[in-house]
């Protein structure tokens, strides 16, 4: 049977297991004798009886195996599995809101990247002239993930499937079809051709028809710390804009960031405070979330023993996955099941404690990127080792509980998520400072974010986000050791030294389809006239948004087309919360001097939205129309929609 191909990629599939003394087993199609070809269907059967089928029919393709001698654990069906070797070729993972990468030939020695399909179930490979899209139309939410990987002589991506080891798996088929396909065209030709099945799954159509209570927001702020360090600031721009603002606060907990999780309550200032200061937000129209993690247990917290083992994600051999966030105390955040009942009965209680404090919102954090990212072998839980769906069910029917036990409250959660669409209001994304925080997807693979997401999903929930610190210093917990905070004297004004950065990141929410948002906004930003020109921009950046939000909330993504404008070097600075002195970097990018995007509202009418995010004056043309826009500035520019 012919698969779909492009010059310089080569096509297979490949099932990886392990024997009963545990040693792995790879079984790939060159390894097999083909017993049937037909334009069709193909199998290959092993000298150990195992038989393998790949069939096409109206739906896409499909991958099964059967026969598999007992001696022999299938663990994974890796279906397509693409071997690149024309150094021209790029790759669109589904990380974020998308990640288009650099040409294979310009990637770091060694670079390899593993992403779920939590924000789409899409990946792409771009060639010369022609592409190819694999689409994995699966609205159960089995787990899956896509890796990449450089080796000596080529690159090599893989999707996998992972199998549920229910016992004696003999035989097991890929419970969706594969969709392959050859296309023209870029990541938003990819993500048109993903709206078909995307637009028709369950949580689409319920994100789609609820009224999202965050559809007006004008500008967020993310702010960590103190009541008065966190919330005035906002208070003042909230007066100064006269528009809806929201707040998602972090550190109002009693515990140190990243320690002592699932236990937040009571707030570090103490209830009265707290709750006093949500009062006085609401008084100003301020919505306000504040932070919880949604799927970790921190091992060296006591409350552990009461029930974090049970409720953990367990390795193979037997570990609990975890993660030691924090860099200074170093305790080990275990992450949880979708089968985890002590831990979310747990997050229930503070939920509801949060809720009857009068907050507006909750923030589950990790809920949206890794909660369907690791199989578990927890012996403790009743699910199928291995692969399934109780990750996605188990965390689903968890968030929908804290809806249910908590009426009007709002849930957020971290990163662009499919799966979760229709439970979550709202989704930080902070892929657009990804350069702030790490420049390593940049070193490794020379490619960029890109609005995937929003091209599939845009107006059915609330994204927004941004690590966009005005004068370029990160907030500092206090719960951590004072001597390894940057001294004041190590303080540069970092606004001048990289007068770009931040009129970029917050330009690009705004192009890209997301609620503008800044982050750590402190009352010195808005008394010291060394800020001046950046609060102003805030204040113009959110009037604008709200200007527009039948394009920039409502409407709907459509074809970028070309805009020509001069290019511009832009210096950025890598520096985030565990960022010490030593680890301190700076790079330069050359990138377009004025972003652009294309909208159409509900009624038909399409738009172009441009932001010169430079100090200077730059011209644009975009077919056939020319203009110059003033430094630093947005501008809306309505188009003849019946020519395009």
């Amino acid at each position: 049977m012919k698969l779909p191909t492009i010059p310089g990629i080569e096509t297979f599939w490949r099932l990886k297991g392990c024997s009963v003394d545990g040693k792995e087993q790879v079984f790939t199609n060159e390894d097999a004798t083909v017993t049937e070809a037909t334009d069709q269907s193909c199998s290959w059967k092993f000298s150990t009886g195992m038989e393998v089928r790949l069939w096409q029919d109206d739906s896409g393709f499909h991958l099964a195996f059967s026969n598999c001698p007992d001696e022999v654990k299938i663990r994974e069906m890796q279906f397509p599995v693409w071997h690149l070797n024309s150094p021209d070729l790029r790759l669109l993972m589904p990380k974020s809101t998308g990640f288009l990468t650099g040409p294979i030939e310009n990637w770091a020695e060694k670079a390899e990247l593993s992403c779920s399909f939590s924000s789409y179930q899409m990946a792409a490979c771009f060639g010369t002239d022609r592409n190819i899209l694999v689409m994995l139309p699966d609205e159960e939410h089995y787990l899956k993930n896509i890796k990449v990987r450089r080796a000596e002589d080529h690159v090599e991506a893989a999707v996998t499937f992972f199998v549920p080891q229910k016992e004696n798996v003999a035989a097991c088929t890929i419970p969706y079809p594969v969709i392959l396909e050859e296309f023209t065209g870029g990541w938003f030709e990819a993500a048109e051709r993903y709206r078909r099945f995307a637009w028709n799954t369950k949580e689409y159509r319920k994100a789609k028809e609820r009224i999202n209570p965050l559809r007006n927001t004008a500008m967020w702020f993310w702010n960590r710390g103190g009541a008065d360090e966190v919330g005035d600031p906002v208070i003042r721009f909230a007066k100064e804009s006269g528009l809806p603002v929201a707040l998602d606060w972090y550190w109002w907990h009693h515990n140190p960031y990243d320690t002592d999780y699932p236990y937040y309550w009571p707030p570090r200032e103490g209830e009265a405070v707290f709750t006093e200061k949500i009062a006085e937000l609401k008084q100003h129209g301020i919505f306000t979330q504040v932070y919880t993690n949604g799927m970790t247990w921190d091992m060296d917290n006591p409350g552990w023993s009461n029930g974090g083992e049970q409720s953990a994600i367990a390795l193979e051999n037997g570990d609990i996955l975890n993660v030691p966030f924090n860099r200074y105390n170093h305790h080990r955040l275990a992450f949880m099941c979708g089968e985890s009942e002590p831990f979310q009965k747990e997050m229930f209680v503070q939920a509801a404690k949060i809720h009857q404090a009068g907050v507006d919102g909750l923030y589950l954090d990790m809920c949206g990127c890794v909660s369907n990212f690791y199989p578990c072998w927890n012996s403790r839980h009743t699910h199928a080792p291995g692969g399934g769906t109780y990750h996605h069910q188990g965390f689903a029917q968890y968030i929908a509980k804290i809806s249910e036990r908590n009426p009007g409250l709002s849930l957020s959660t971290e990163d662009c998520s499919e799966e979760y669409l229709d439970l979550f209001d709202s989704m930080i994304v902070l892929c657009h400072s990804w350069e702030r925080l790490t420049d390593g997807l940049w070193t490794t693979f020379r490619g960029d974010f890109v609005p995937v997401f929003q091209a599939i999903y845009h107006g059915t929930t609330a994204l927004f986000g941004s690590y966009s610190v005005p004068d370029g210093i990160p907030p500092w917990d206090n719960g951590w050791p004072a001597e390894d905070r940057w001294q004041e004297n190590e303080e540069q004004e970092w606004e001048k030294l990289y007068p770009d950065q931040f009129y970029l990141e917050l330009s690009l929410n705004i192009i890209n389809g997301m609620q503008p948002s800044v982050h750590c906004l402190r009352n010195r930003h808005w008394t010291d006239p060394r800020f001046r020109e950046i609060m102003d921009y805030l204040l113009s950046a959110a009037k604008f948004y709200a200007d527009h939000l039948d394009w920039l909330f409502d409407g709907t993504m459509i074809t970028p087309g070309k805009l020509s404008v001069p290019q511009t070097t832009v210096r950025f600075m890598t520096r985030s919360i565990y960022t010490t002195q030593k680890d301190f970097k700076s790079h330069e990018r050359q990138l377009p001097a004025i972003l652009h995007s294309v909208w159409r509202d509900p009624e038909g009418n399409d738009a172009l939205f441009l932001a010169n995010y430079t100090a200077n004056e730059q011209t644009f043309e975009f077919e056939g129309i020319r203009g110059t826009l003033p430094p630093r500035s947005l501008k809306c520019i309505r188009l003849d929609s019946g020519k395009r």
